[in-house]
């Protein structure tokens, strides 16, 4: 077997010289280093933002991408190795970066009815992107979770709304308050003040927001646990905006929704003020 060792100690000299035309040659080099260009990663990092020659930043980008594109399309790499270059390309805004998160989204194919964090990453990931050519594979993702739902099957239920939620930023559908209910609840999720995407949204007076917080909320809360009675903490600051859906909610079939919203509608009924 070559060892490629030299090769890419080489390339990352070369991708450091003065002169373009050796650069260039470096991002071909090092293109073409299979596993060992993981290697020049960093360099090939500060080429995509650095480098003074716009056409090589350019070409580092679109480098960088195709081999992390085919680390995370690998199989046989393992999950949490996959997770990180999943977000990773996220970050990238790129049409290539996109294509490859889609490959590796419908690659997963028949596994969705067994979904692992891979997938939440991914989704993610092609949410951050907002690239509409990704919708047939997030609607794809979408319907088999539905179906699995429906069937009464293995299924995860926070990936509904999420993926859902994605569906909408890459279709051009994403608002404002999306954006604030996403805050709201990475900071709900990591214990932090929820008040100022809070407060935002009940000056925009929607109350699908409320809506769609309770599905958020759902999977992280079990009946009458902590968690279920920060979240309905966090609802009953929405006063009498959240009375209408709290209550449609209260009839749930979804014993943690039931819940909450009725915690909720009894936190609100207590402020002064309110019936």
């Amino acid at each position: 077997m070559c060892d490629k060792t030299g090769d890419w100690n080489d390339a990352i000299r070369a991708a450091k010289s003065t002169d373009p035309n050796v650069r260039r040659n470096a991002l071909t080099w090092i293109s073409q280093l299979g596993s060992f260009a993981a290697m020049a990663m960093p360099q090939l990092a500060a080429m995509a933002t650095s480098d003074p020659d716009p056409k090589i930043r350019s070409e580092a980008i679109a480098v960088q991408i195709e081999i992390v594109g085919a680390s995370l399309n690998d199989p046989s790499k393992p999950q949490n190795s996959r997770r990180d270059l999943a977000k990773l390309l996220g970050a990238i805004k790129h049409p290539r970066a996109a294509d490859q998160l889609v490959k590796a989204l419908d690659s997963l194919g028949p596994k969705y009815e067994h979904p692992s964090y891979l997938l939440f990453d991914l989704v993610d990931a092609l949410k951050n992107q907002g690239d509409r050519r990704s919708a047939p594979a997030l609607e794809k993702a979408l319907a088999a979770q539905e179906n699995a739902k429906a069937a009464g099957g293995m299924h995860y239920p926070d990936f509904i709304p999420k993926c859902r939620d994605a569906l909408k930023k890459v279709i051009g559908g994403y608002t404002e308050m999306d954006a604030l209910v996403d805050e709201l609840m990475t900071l709900w999720k990591t214990g932090q003040d929820c008040s100022a995407p809070a407060n935002k949204l009940i000056a925009i007076g929607d109350p699908l927001c409320i809506t769609s917080l309770l599905e958020k909320f759902s999977p992280f809360c079990v009946v009458s646990g902590s968690d279920t009675s920060r979240a309905a903490g966090v609802l009953a600051r929405f006063g009498k905006l959240a009375i209408k859906p709290l209550s449609a909610a209260s009839e749930s079939d979804n014993k943690n929704i039931k819940e909450i919203a009725m915690e909720a509608l009894e936190k609100i009924k207590r402020q002064k003020g309110n019936p």
